[in-house]
């Protein structure tokens, strides 16, 4: 609505009355026999208040003009009318201020990771074995972890994956290496990234004997946790779930904005005291394609799987179960911890 300006029939250019534009409550107002819609102001500005001074007083509308006088006007009131695009603008934005959706952020970190050595196993759903696993982690500085998982198959298959991270005040990714290779695998891969300078390579063999080799550079976000998704999970105290941002190298790397929510809790018991026990929260994993990447995929068939992961929450969280893929388009594999176990020992008699 742009400014209005309102003369009587005998007035001149010289004694306009200014009315302000916005924070108006439009009515009408009797020029002589005619009744004209003008625009009544809540503020105006000092310019305009020295121009016009509106004052209402029971269906009259009255104008101090610049020469001193005054005019009074015939004032009948109206409904304010609010433009539509102002109204769904007013409701967008207070559904943004009072929704509890979740926004990609740095995670805080609630629980310092360090030094440790754990064996896991990687099954079919069904409870095949297919390889064994270690984790291990260990300080390459101050806040600084390295944190390793390999897997070594039964066919000779190798997957071995390297994360990097700063544990300061949030979760930052610094470096990350993966290497997967063998029969169980849809080619040999070799990925390498810098998480501070978003510098990628990618070695790769595409039914070649020839080494393909991809370089480049990525705008990284703060919330980049390829490998991290377990300390991550650990440090979601108080929290149902959050959103961050992996890499998905299909060879070249591809960002994607993923959503972590908690589905619901689960008791674990103890294989061999079946007295102890403990809950695992259940978390799910999945990708934010977007309303219309969600419906391509849906058509062609090719909808992303979500990932679950179990974590016991308490004083010191844990890792209990993880079930998803490996790689880009790959089976549904479990990966479960198991205690190391020694031979028994002789014990000589006295």
């Amino acid at each position: 609505m742009s400014a209005m300006t309102h003369m009587a029939p005998s007035e001149t250019p010289r004694r306009r009355a200014w009315i302000a534009e916005y924070f108006a409550l439009p009515c009408r107002a009797r020029h002589g026999n005619n009744w004209r819609h003008i625009a009544c102001p809540a503020g105006v500005s000092n310019q305009e208040h020295s121009q016009c001074f509106p004052v209402f007083t029971k269906g009259t509308f009255t104008t101090m003009e610049r020469d001193g006088g005054s005019r009074s006007h015939r004032c009948r009131l109206a409904s304010a009318r609010i433009p539509r695009w102002r109204f769904c603008l007013a409701v967008t934005g207070f559904c943004l201020l009072t929704s509890t959706t979740l926004f990609a952020k740095p995670i805080e970190v609630v629980y310092p990771e360090g030094v440790s050595e754990g064996f896991v196993t990687l099954k079919t759903l069904d409870g095949k074995k297919l390889a064994d696993g270690e984790l291990s982690q260990v300080t390459t500085g101050a806040d600084r972890l390295a944190s390793r998982l390999t897997f070594r198959f039964a066919d000779g298959s190798l997957y071995d994956e390297t994360v990097t991270f700063s544990q300061k005040k949030h979760l930052a990714l610094l470096s990350y290496q993966l290497t997967q290779r063998g029969p169980a695998f849809p080619e040999p891969l070799v990925v390498s990234l810098n998480g501070e300078t978003g510098q990628y390579q990618v070695r790769r063999r595409d039914k070649t004997p020839d080494e393909k080799l991809i370089t480049g550079r990525i705008d990284l976000p703060a919330d980049v946790y390829n490998g991290m998704t377990i300390t991550v999970l650990k440090n979601l105290r108080g929290q149902t779930g959050a959103i961050v941002h992996m890499l998905v190298f299909n060879p070249e790397p591809k960002l994607y904005e993923v959503e972590l929510a908690r589905v619901d809790e689960e008791d674990t018991r103890n294989t061999t005291r079946k007295e102890t026990k403990a809950t695992a929260v259940h978390y799910s994993l999945k990708p934010r394609l977007g309303w219309f990447m969600s419906a391509l995929a849906r058509l062609l068939g090719r909808t992303p799987p979500d990932y679950h992961f179990w974590l016991i929450k308490k004083d010191a969280p844990a890792f209990v179960r993880f079930e998803g893929s490996l790689y880009a388009g790959g089976p549904t594999w479990r990966i479960e911890q198991v205690s190391p176990r020694v031979k028994q020992a002789r014990v000589s008699e006295p």
